[in-house]
């Protein structure tokens, strides 16, 4: 089967249609790599060329032949999604079939399919799932029923049972992504997948792997960076970004992980977790890494936020494990990140939150990360939006840049009335001019 996979782009500001992205989709080239191994022609249109906005020749050029268009959508690209999906029914010459993976249909796979011209949605991680389909329309049977994936028939849907997540071993024997098909120069940093899932589950938070982390494996960590050493040219920043949930996972064996990184110097970014980087072990192993940006959620600067959102940690804990990281000469590079506005919290709480941050920063040097909260499917307070005082229909997410409607943004800040909103931006920016050293990153 000729297989051709893309994803729309993330366009933040619609005045300035650009595709936005620190690093590659590197789902996209780790299963090029997969479906490839299994014996199929696969080509990559990656983000970065804005697929849904191309001229109509490039775009003829780029999916024209393809037996199979598969493409990935997380929440915040499905509306431009929808405009790729249109563009290809309109514009090819031969409908090939369409088959939709990724975050957002994981969740909305019946709504996807009867509002948007798909043939298929793949549910969940989609390794196995995507090589069973293609087998079963190379040999012309119907994969209507296959674990993971869900399709229309008759006009009814058919939602095949969930596929459990792959196991260690089975990610670990994953080909590597076809970094050589990375287009060069857009991208600041390499991808790079360590570990899969994560221990907890945070009120907020919608991955989906919740409970449930899983190393990859040091060998295929070590065979990674081998390859990092040949791809990292492309890359504007020259870094490698650890695309992890929980890079260092409580239990993860680090002596192994140290060892494979031992001889690479390039520059790492990653997320981690306050709980988990305070573990000596951790901080000794941190301390050795050539880190270019560790992102630490704190999320909360009051303690009765941080139960809410199922952290497992106070605010003393963030403060004393900022103290350990300025002893040792470690806080330049931490990014100490904030979620402002949760369901419950009025404009005191949301000052609350910002005063803890900018004084933690002063007194212990890092930078300060805030943005509002923004609700997205998967997580538990999407799920019980009731309880937590909100009401957000899934056809929200359909309108282009939703993130930016003032209706939405009052449906998800239900005790922040717009006078409080503008005293908590107001707020931030006069803190950030304030204390320039804390290097102010806010998305508010």
């Amino acid at each position: 089967m000729r297989l051709t996979l893309t994803a729309a782009p993330f366009i933040a500001d619609p005045a300035r249609p650009r595709h936005l992205d620190n690093s590659a989709n590197l789902g996209l080239y780790l299963l090029a790599a997969v479906a490839e191994e299994a014996g199929h022609t696969v080509a990559v249109v990656d983000p970065s060329l804005s697929p849904s906005r191309m001229p109509a020749g490039e775009f003829r050029a780029a999916f024209s032949g393809s037996d199979v268009i598969g493409l990935s959508a997380t929440t915040s690209v499905w509306p431009e999604t929808r405009v790729l999906l249109d563009r290809l029914i309109r514009e090819l010459p031969d409908r090939p079939a369409l088959v939709l993976g990724g975050p957002h249909p994981s969740i909305f796979d019946e709504r996807a399919l009867s509002t948007a011209p798909l043939d298929y949605v793949v549910r969940g991680e989609g390794e196995r799932t995507l090589v069973e389909l293609l087998e079963a329309l190379s040999a012309g049977r119907d994969p209507a029923g296959l674990a993971g994936l869900s399709c229309l028939r008759g006009g009814k849907l058919v939602r095949g049972p969930d596929r459990t997540p792959l196991m260690e071993a089975e990610l670990s024997a994953l080909p590597l992504p076809r970094y050589d098909l990375v287009p060069a120069g857009y991208y600041q940093a390499l991808p790079v997948e360590t570990s899969r899932g994560c221990w907890h589950r945070c009120a907020f938070c919608s991955i989906t792997s919740h409970r449930h982390w899983r190393d990859l494996g040091a060998d295929r960590l070590g065979r990674a960076l081998e390859t990092a050493r040949d791809q990292i040219g492309k890359y504007t920043r020259g870094a490698i970004h650890l695309i992890d949930d929980c890079f260092l996972a409580r239990g993860r064996k680090l002596g192994p992980l140290a060892d494979a990184m031992a001889k690479n110097e390039i520059p790492l970014a990653f997320s981690t977790r306050v709980s988990d980087l305070r573990r000596p072990e951790a901080l000794e192993f941190y301390a050795r890494l050539p880190v270019s940006v560790c992102e630490l959620g704190v999320e909360c600067g009051y303690d009765e936020g941080m139960k809410r959102v199922g952290k497992g940690i106070t605010t003393k804990d963030a403060l004393d494990l900022a103290g350990v990281l300025q002893s040792r000469g470690l806080a330049e590079k931490v990014l100490y990140a904030y979620i402002i506005g949760l369901p419950w919290e009025g404009q005191a709480e949301c000052l609350r939150t910002l005063k803890f941050g900018f004084d933690l920063c002063r007194a212990r040097g890092g930078r300060l990360q805030a943005g509002w909260f923004l609700l997205y499917p998967g997580s538990e307070i999407f799920r019980e939006q009731e309880r937590f005082g909100i009401s957000v229909p899934a056809e929200v997410y359909d309108r282009p840049h939703f993130w930016r409607d003032h209706e939405l943004f009052a449906r998800m800040h239900p005790r922040l009335d717009p006078e409080g909103e503008r005293k908590v931006a107001y707020t931030a920016r006069f803190l950030a001019q304030m204390h320039p050293e804390v290097n102010a990153f806010l998305m508010m």
